[in-house]
């Protein structure tokens, strides 16, 4: 089975193996009310995974090379034991959104009406090819078997968020939602590995409720 590698973008960001094993990203609640203007925020994110490759090493500066270029100018990679982590910058967005992002992002969130996803790019797909060319089980993936959403309020009018199928602070949660008030944070947790997941399926997505 071709392994893959783990990128969000959006801005975005890649790894070797399998998907990641988790995925973190942050969100200001004024980058989610910049989306609902027509505007665009900018959310940061962090993937960690095993590379499954027993040559990781030897191939991670080629690796690095051809990843470096799609994650931006904040975007980092690194090495740590057995684990690569990345960090990259993800625009958010409004799926009628139609002006210009200063660069062309690995994958964004998308918020389409009162849902907030994850969605890739062509761009991801480009990397994905370049990969390829360096080791066949390589490949380009954005969905980790551990997403978290880290919204954090920074804005006067609290944002209220829902979501079905979750895990807040390790219990499960059949519905969460959360009113996130200036100075407030909360963690959501979408757990996607497995049959028994209904997001080994399904995109996840975060509802902002109005």
């Amino acid at each position: 089975m071709k392994n893959k590698l783990a990128a969000i973008a959006v801005a975005a960001a890649m790894l070797v193996g399998c998907s990641p094993d988790e995925l973190e990203v942050s969100i200001l609640t004024s980058d989610i009310q910049k989306a609902q203007s027509g505007s665009y925020g900018m959310a940061s994110a962090t993937a960690t995974f095993d590379s499954g490759m027993n040559d990781v090493k030897e191939k991670f500066p080629q690796i690095r090379a051809k990843v470096m270029p799609y994650l931006g100018k904040s975007g980092q990679m690194i090495l740590r034991s057995d684990k690569i982590v990345v960090k990259f910058d993800i625009p958010v967005v409004s799926g009628k959104f139609s002006g210009a992002l200063e660069t062309t992002p690995l994958a964004k969130l998308v918020l389409d009406g009162d849902k907030l996803k994850l969605e890739s790019t062509s761009k991801l797909k480009a990397l994905n090819s370049e990969l390829s060319d360096i080791d066949f089980s390589l490949g380009a993936d954005l969905k980790a078997k551990h997403l978290v959403f880290n919204i954090s309020g920074d804005t006067p009018e609290p944002c209220k968020v829902k979501a079905t199928a979750v895990f807040v602070d390790g219990e499960p949660k059949v519905t969460y939602a959360a009113s996130v008030a200036d100075g407030d944070s909360v963690d959501i947790e979408f757990r996607c590995e497995g049959e028994s997941s209904i997001y080994s399926m399904l995109d996840p997505f975060i509802e902002i409720v109005k």
